[in-house]
């Protein structure tokens, strides 16, 4: 059992334009189309992409299995950081 909270960083490289990466991860229309396995369908029921805002995924195999992910935004400084949990 974890005493408190736990932290993983991740630091990504793409082969894209700044600002065009910022708008992907921005926009929940344009996130569907690449966060995930590709092997499961994504949906988004909520989205507030803003310092405090909750967000929930849920991604959908073949068999009907669905996989729900939630959390909220921390911290946001466009185009530097996105801070925020994942349950």
């Amino acid at each position: 059992m974890l005493a408190g909270p736990l932290e993983i960083k991740i630091d990504r490289e793409f082969d894209a334009p700044r600002e065009l990466v910022w708008e992907c991860f921005e926009d929940p229309e344009l996130l569907v189309e690449w966060l995930g396995p590709r092997r499961l369908k994504m949906r988004i029921e909520k989205y507030d992409f803003r310092e405090g805002g909750e967000w929930k995924y849920i991604h959908s195999d073949d068999q009907g299995n669905d996989f729900v992910f939630f959390g909220e935004f921390r911290e946001i400084n466009k185009p530097e950081l996105i801070e925020q949990t994942f349950t």
